[in-house]
C-alpha cells in the first residue's frame, strides 16, 4: 500500500465483500475487537482481518479506485498462467504411478500450500519432464515460485522500490528603462521615437539606430525558454509600458518615449514517478516532450515560364523528412545486491538533460538581378528564400554509483544553467552628464536561470510487493546506527 498523505482530504473507499450466507451462519455475528494507537493504516488492516471471531477469514486487497475486504478463499484479481520447472526433490516423494497430469498437478499444489479452490483455477503437471503449467492469481503463482527456490536451494529474488522525485527551478527576469530622444530640424512634430534594433556588426553602420532597451535582447538566448518561445511567439514577454510625448520646442519638431519594464516569470516543475526493479536489472525514467525538427528540404524551383504576369516566380525549398527528439529529462538506473543484506548500491548510468536552442538557418536569400547589370547588389530584386534550419541542442549529464541502506534518499543536483543578458547604451558625452545623463542612456537585462535537483529513495520489496524490513518503517534512526559497517571498504 501506497504510504503518503491526503493533503486534499479525499480519503479511502473500503468496500465489503463478505460471503454469502449459509444456513446456520450469520455473517453479521462475526465480532471484533481492537485497540490501536499510532499505526499506519496497512497495519490496522492487517489486525481487522486477522483478529475477527465468529466467522470466515477475511484478507484485503488494494486497488485504484478502492480498497477490497474479502474472504481469503476468494480470488483477488486476474488470473494468469505460468509455468515452472520443478526440481527432482518435490516430486521425489509425491504422486502414485497412473496419476494424470491434472490429477498430479492439483496435489503438487497442496503439497505446496497453494489455494486450489479459486475458480477457474487450474494445474497441470507432466512427471516425465518436470513441467508445471499453473493458471491461478498472482498472489498464489508467488508461492510456487518461492517454494521452487526454497526446493532449489536458493534465496528469494530481491526487487527494489525507486521512487524519484524530481524538482525543476526556472526563473526568467526582464528589466528595461529605456529613454530615446528625437528631434526635427523643421517646425514639422514628429511622433515619438522607437528602440534600436539588435545590434548587427555586419551592418553597413556597425551598430544601431537608437538606444535598444530590450529589443536589443536575443529571444533565443536561453536554453530554457527557446523551445517555449518557438511555441509560443509572445513568450516571453517583453514589450515595454511606452510613455511618449511630442512637441515644439524653440520652434523645432521634438520627441521623446520612455519604456520602462520589470517582468518575473517563474516555473516549477515537479514529478514523482516510480519504479519497480529487479536485482540487477537496469531501468529508465522518462519526463520530457517530443520535439520534431526538420532534416530534408526539397530544393527550390524557377519555373521554366519566367515570363508575363508573375514573372520572376519560385517554389521555396519544403520540408520533406522530419526526426523527433526528446526534449527534458531522462534517468537509467540500475540497482544490484550487495553482501549486507539492507545495503542496496544504486547506479545512475545516465542522468541527461536535454533543451532545445534554437534553430540555425544555413539557407540563402534568392535575388533577381535588374536587366542592365550594375555594380551595387543593392539593386538587386528578392525574389525567394531557401531556408535550410538546422536544430541545436544543449545537453547536460552525469553519472553515479551510490550504497544506500533500505530507506534511506539520495539527492542529486549541480544541473544549474544561469544566462545573463546585458544591454547598456548610452549617447556619448551627453550620457556622462550628472542626473540629466541619465536621460541618454538604456539599461536593459534579462536573467534566465534554471535548476534541477532529484531525489530517490530505495526500498526492499517481495516479489508480491511487500516491504523486506517493514521495521525501517518505525525506526528511522536504523541506518545510525550501522552506517559504518555500511559503507564500502576503500582499498
Amino acid at each position: 500500500m501506497s504510504e503518503q498523505n491526503d493533503p486534499k482530504k479525499r480519503g479511502i473507499n473500503f468496500v465489503l465483500r463478505l460471503p454469502p450466507t449459509t444456513e446456520g451462519s450469520d455473517p453479521e455475528a462475526a465480532t471484533i475487537s481492537l485497540e490501536l494507537r499510532n499505526v499506519k493504516l496497512q497495519t490496522a488492516l492487517k489486525y481487522l482481518c486477522d483478529q475477527i471471531r465468529g466467522g470466515d477469514k477475511l484478507r484485503y486487497d488494494v486497488e485504484n479506485s478502492a480498497v477490497f475486504i474479502l474472504p481469503v478463499t476468494e480470488t483477488g484479481g486476474e488470473l494468469q498462467i505460468r509455468s515452472y520447472n520443478l526440481p527432482p526433490s518435490l516430486l521425489a516423494n509425491i504422486g502414485k504411478p497412473g496419476m494424470t497430469p491434472k490429477e498430479l498437478g492439483a496435489l503438487v499444489l497442496e503439497s505446496i500450500g497453494v489455494n486450489t479452490t479459486v475458480v477457474d483455477s487450474s494445474a497441470t503437471c507432466f512427471s516425465d519432464t518436470g513441467k508445471l503449467v499453473v493458471r491461478n492469481t498472482p498472489n498464489e503463482l508467488n508461492k510456487i515460485e518461492q517454494r521452487i527456490r526454497d526446493a532449489q536451494g536458493e534465496p528469494p529474488q530481491k526487487q527494489f522500490e525507486v521512487e524519484t522525485k524530481f524538482l525543476s527551478f526556472t526563473e526568467n527576469d526582464v528589466k528595461n528603462f529605456t529613454f530615446n530622444l528625437q528631434m526635427s530640424g523643421s517646425t514639422a512634430i514628429p511622433a515619438p521615437g522607437s528602440p534600436g534594433t539588435i545590434y548587427n556588426p555586419a551592418s553597413a553602420s556597425g551598430g544601431t539606430d537608437g538606444l535598444r532597451g530590450t529589443a536589443g535582447i536575443n529571444p533565443g538566448g536561453g536554453s530554457a525558454t527557446a523551445l517555449q518561445a518557438l511555441l509560443d511567439p509572445t513568450y516571453p514577454q517583453t514589450a515595454s509600458n511606452q510613455v511618449g510625448v511630442n512637441a515644439q520646442v524653440f520652434g523645432r519638431g521634438f520627441a521623446a518615449v520612455l519604456q520602462l519594464l520589470q517582468n518575473a516569470i517563474g516555473k516549477d516543475l515537479v514529478a514523482a514517478p516510480r519504479v519497480t526493479l529487479a536485482d540487477g536489472k537496469q531501468s529508465k525514467i522518462v519526463i520530457s516532450r517530443q520535439m520534431y525538427y526538420p532534416t530534408t528540404y526539397t530544393q527550390p524551383n524557377v519555373p521554366n515560364n519566367d515570363q508575363g504576369v508573375g514573372a520572376g516566380f519560385i517554389l521555396p525549398s519544403n520540408p520533406t523528412g522530419f526526426e523527433s527528439r526528446n526534449i527534458g529529462t531522462t534517468l537509467e538506473v540500475k540497482a544490484e545486491s550487495t553482501s549486507i543484506p539492507k545495503a542496496v548500491d544504486l547506479d545512475f548510468t545516465n542522468l541527461l538533460v536535454e533543451d532545445f536552442e534554437g534553430f540555425v538557418d544555413y539557407g540563402v536569400l534568392i535575388a533577381a538581378a535588374p536587366l542592365i547589370p550594375t555594380d551595387n547588389r543593392k539593386d538587386d530584386t528578392q525574389i525567394g528564400a531557401s531556408p535550410y534550419l538546422v536544430p541545436i541542442f544543449s545537453k547536460k549529464s552525469l553519472q553515479s554509483r551510490v550504497r544506500l541502506i533500505d530507506g534511506e534518499t539520495v539527492g542529486m543536483g549541480g544541473l544549474i544553467s544561469d544566462t545573463v543578458q546585458l544591454v547598456d547604451d548610452k549617447v556619448p558625452m551627453l550620457g556622462d552628464i550628472p542626473m540629466l545623463g541619465r536621460l541618454f542612456r538604456s539599461e536593459a537585462s534579462q536573467k534566465i536561470k534554471s535548476n534541477l535537483v532529484i531525489f530517490c529513495t530505495l526500498r526492499i520489496i517481495n516479489p508480491d510487493g511487500s516491504l523486506v524490513f517493514p521495521e525501517d518503517e518505525e525506526n528511522p534512526e536504523f541506518a545510525q546506527g550501522a552506517s559504518s559497517e555500511m559503507m564500502p571498504t576503500v582499498p
